[in-house]
C-alpha cells in the first residue's frame, strides 16, 4: 500500500489523516475523533476510498442548471436566473469565484455557458435515456452530449456538481468527470447525502477558490503538535550525520541532492534517524516539552505542553520558515526509507 502525507486512512471503522512517516514501517495518523496524532504500523491502517482522486484548481468547475428559474423578463446572468438549491448556494457562498478558475453552467438547452452569461427564462430539462413519451421541453442525455461533444482524441477533465443525468451527458460527450463531493480534501466526503451534500461541497470549494490567491496574505494555521518534535529530530539527525562523516558541527548540511547524508548508506541513515528520535524523545520529556500520550501502549505521540507551544509560536513567526524546515524533515524521512 502506497501512502503519502495528507492521505485519508481508516482503522477498525475510524478514519483519519496521515501526518508523518517514520522508520520501521510506522506512520502518524490524526484520527477525526482525536485532537492529536498517534503512531500506527503501516499494516494497521488502510487507505480510505483509494479510488478517490485529488483535484487541482486548474480544472473547470461545471454546475448543472436548474429547472426552477426566475421569471424576470428579458435576460439576466445565468447564476441569477437559476433558482435551484445549487445556485442558491453559489450566490450565497461566492458570487464571483477566483478569476483563474473557469466556472460554467451545463444547460439542457444551451450546453455550456459561462456562469454570468445573460439568458432569458426557458423551460428545458433532461429526462432518463430511452423514456418512451416525452414533451417538447424534455431532452435525453445523449442529445445534450452531442451538443457538448469533445473534439479530437483528448478526454478533458472537469469538476462537476449536479444530477446524475447531467453527469451521464458529460461522460457520453467524452469528458472525464470528477464529482465535487468526492474530492479528497472535502471534509464531509465520507458522509451520505443528496443535494444537501452537494451544496455543502460547492460552498467548501468556492470558499477555497476565493482564498486561493490570497494564501500569502492569509497564511494557513499550522498544527504545532509535531513541529517542535520534528525540527529537533532533524537538528539532532544532522549533528549525528556530521559526526559519522568526521565533520565539524558548524559545517553546512546542504540541501536537496547536495545534502551530506547522501554519502551514507540507507541502513546508516535509518540507524542515525532512529537515534535522533530516541534522543529527542528523552530530551523533551526531561525538560517538559512533551508529556506522555494517554493511549496505553502507544509511546507516540507525546503531547506538547504549553511551554512548547509558546516557544514554537515565538520562534516561528514566519510561515515560510516553518514550511522550509518541515520539508527538510520530510526529506530526511524519505531518504531513511529510500533504498539504493
Amino acid at each position: 500500500m502506497s501512502l503519502k502525507v495528507g492521505d485519508r486512512v481508516s482503522e477498525n471503522g475510524r478514519k483519519g489523516t496521515v501526518t508523518a512517516f517514520h522508520t520501521k514501517g510506522t506512520v502518524d495518523v490524526k484520527f477525526d475523533d482525536m485532537d492529536y496524532a498517534i503512531r500506527r504500523q503501516m499494516g494497521q491502517v488502510r487507505k480510505a476510498n483509494p479510488s478517490k482522486k485529488s483535484y487541482v484548481t486548474s480544472v473547470p468547475l461545471i454546475i448543472a442548471c436548474s429547472a426552477t428559474k426566475s421569471s424576470s423578463p428579458g435576460k439576466e446572468p445565468a447564476y441569477e436566473r437559476y433558482q435551484g438549491p445549487l445556485w442558491q448556494s453559489f450566490r450565497k457562498c461566492s458570487a464571483i469565484p477566483n478569476p483563474n478558475i473557469k466556472v460554467m453552467v451545463l444547460s439542457a438547452k444551451y450546453g455550456f455557458l459561462d456562469y454570468d452569461t445573460p439568458i432569458p427564462d426557458y423551460n428545458m430539462v433532461l429526462v432518463k435515456e430511452g423514456k418512451r413519451s416525452r414533451g417538447r421541453h424534455e431532452v435525453y442525455p445523449s442529445e445534450l452530449a452531442k451538443q457538448i461533444a469533445v473534439k479530437g482524441n483528448k478526454r478533458p477533465t472537469v469538476i462537476f456538481v449536479g444530477g446524475k443525468l447531467y453527469r451521464e451527458a458529460l461522460e457520453m460527450a467524452g469528458y472525464r468527470v470528477l464529482m465535487l463531493e468526492d474530492a479528497d480534501a472535502f471534509p464531509d466526503r465520507d458522509k451520505r447525502g443528496g443535494i444537501g451534500l452537494k451544496r455543502s461541497a460547492l460552498c467548501w470549494y468556492l470558499d477555497f477558490l476565493s482564498t486561493y490567491e490570497n494564501k500569502k496574505k492569509n497564511p494557513p494555521q499550522f498544527d504545532y503538535n509535531r513541529i517542535q518534535y520534528a525540527l529537533q529530530v532533524q537538528a539532532i539527525y544532522e549533528s549525528l550525520v556530521k559526526k559519522a562523516l568526521g565533520l565539524k558541527s558548524k559545517d553546512d548540511f546542504g540541501r536537496g541532492n547536495r545534502r551530506i547524508d547522501y554519502q551514507l548508506t540507507q541502513p546508516e541513515r535509518r540507524e542515525l534517524l532512529g537515534r535522533a528520535f530516541a534522543i529527542t524523545t528523552n530530551f523533551q520529556r526531561k525538560h517538559g516539552y512533551l508529556e506522555p500520550s494517554p493511549m496505553r501502549g502507544q509511546p507516540f505521540p507525546l503531547l506538547i505542553t504549553e511551554k512548547t507551544l509558546k516557544r514554537i509560536q515565538e520562534r516561528f513567526e514566519d510561515p515560510d520558515e516553518v514550511v522550509a524546515k518541515l520539508k527538510k524533515y520530510e526529506r530526511t524521512l524519505k531518504m531513511a526509507r529510500k533504498r539504493k
